[in-house]
């Protein structure tokens, strides 16, 4: 991969930008904030630029992200075994949501299956 980098270089750099254009959008914008009040204040005029700068919203060529269902596992030579699943959650946030990510949280889980489960006896 390395040894054709040079002649791939553009190509890739142009990939890279249609990346960022399909994702970085308003729509996919999500700020975190801790801190003062005054703090916030200071730093809004910076996140208003941010903003404005995304494009309005986002689109997924078909031919780029196209979907791929796998059931597949690996496995490693320990005895330990954690499965998990993944999805998609999207639309208006509510408190099963709010359930689910508890439940689904490593905490959570560690302390039912892993101590509870008796792994440490």
């Amino acid at each position: 991969m390395v040894s054709n980098f040079e002649s791939k270089k553009k190509e890739i750099i142009e990939n890279l930008y249609r990346v960022e254009d399909m994702v970085f959008s308003k729509e996919n914008l999500i700020v975190g904030y801790t801190g003062s009040f005054e703090d916030y204040k200071t730093i809004l005029p910076y996140l208003d630029e941010a903003y404005m700068s995304l494009k309005d919203s986002i689109s997924y060529p078909n031919e780029v992200f196209k979907e791929n269902v796998l059931n597949e596992a690996f496995t490693a030579p320990i005895d330990v075994n954690y499965v998990s699943r993944v999805g998609r959650f999207s639309g208006k946030f509510n408190a099963g949501v709010s359930v689910l990510q508890n439940a689904m949280s490593m905490d959570y889980l560690w302390m039912e299956v892993r101590v509870h489960g008796g792994a440490y006896v």
